[in-house]
């Protein structure tokens, strides 16, 4: 698709370079260096975000593909990864109960190593399963710039956490959607000089039809049909109704990144389909 790059500026990102709560804040000498057991970070950390079924997964394989890019990586076969896994003591926000690993496994399947699953330091969120039971201002509630979690201590652990399912390479990527929703804070963790932000736009009717399977119930079509009509056939389809609601959400996510974007010192924009909205 077509994308445009924008830089963010101005005293936002100037006042974002103030914040010092990141763990270890040089680069590590050398690629190997980066490995599970360093302190120091890669050189550059690049964080794809955008509303699940919009394109991300392919865009963070296309970018896997380059030369000197390494993602997370978790391997249900290695006791090390098992050991270590920090599923194990996250409490899923949706039961108030801690992450079963069935679940784990089936998210690892169907969108990756995400970032969110591989921590335990920010609350997991799924924004296409929270929107169908919460508004969209609930959906809008992740860690700030200004959140406590941004401690010395707490963004430490992030990359504790992270790093052992890391293989070592110059640029760090993951692929986690909510990204979308709190680029900033995770901005103020790893700092604005190191830190990089693609977003993928779907066109909102696009979004809301491919994302409806998860986000709505089937409309079967199941009013009565009156007497001496003719045979209808019936296709399960989301209502107009959810449709609807779909495109508020997209809406609402939308506008709280382009508020966001003022604060991110390097973020690129890529539509998922050739311009002309």
């Amino acid at each position: 698709g077509a994308g445009g790059g924008q830089e963010g500026g101005g005293a936002a990102s100037r006042a974002a370079d103030v914040s010092a709560s990141r763990p270890a804040g040089r680069a590590c000498a050398n690629v190997s260096a980066a490995g599970p057991g360093a302190p120091c970070l890669p050189a550059h950390f690049v964080f794809v975000g955008g509303l699940q079924r919009s394109g991300t997964s392919s865009l963070a394989a296309l970018l896997l593909s380059l030369k000197g890019v390494s993602g997370l990586r978790f391997d249900v076969g290695s006791a090390a990864h098992l050991r270590r896994a920090p599923w194990k003591v996250i409490v899923d926000v949706h039961t108030g109960s801690w992450m079963k690993f069935a679940y784990f496994k089936e998210v690892l399947a169907t969108g990756g190593a995400e970032g969110k699953l591989l921590q335990a330091v920010f609350p997991y969120r799924y924004l296409l399963h929270d929107a169908k039971f919460f508004p969209p201002a609930a959906l809008l509630t992740h860690p700030t710039p200004i959140s406590p979690l941004r401690a010395p201590a707490a963004a430490a652990a992030l990359w504790a956490q992270w790093r052992h399912f890391w293989p070592p390479a110059p640029v760090f990527l993951d692929k986690t959607p909510e990204i979308l929703l709190m680029a900033p804070f995770v901005q103020s963790i790893f700092g604005p000089s190191r830190s990089r932000f693609v977003f993928v736009l779907r066109h909102p009717l696009s979004w809301a039809l491919a994302a409806a399977k998860w986000a709505c119930r089937s409309d079967n079509g199941s009013a009565p049909i009156p007497p001496g009509s003719p045979p209808v056939r019936r296709l399960a389809g989301p209502s107009v109704e959810c449709i609807d609601g779909q495109l508020t959400v997209w809406l609402a996510a939308h506008e709280r990144m382009a508020t966001d974007t003022r604060m991110l010192r390097s973020v690129t924009l890529l539509r998922a389909e050739p311009q002309g909205w």
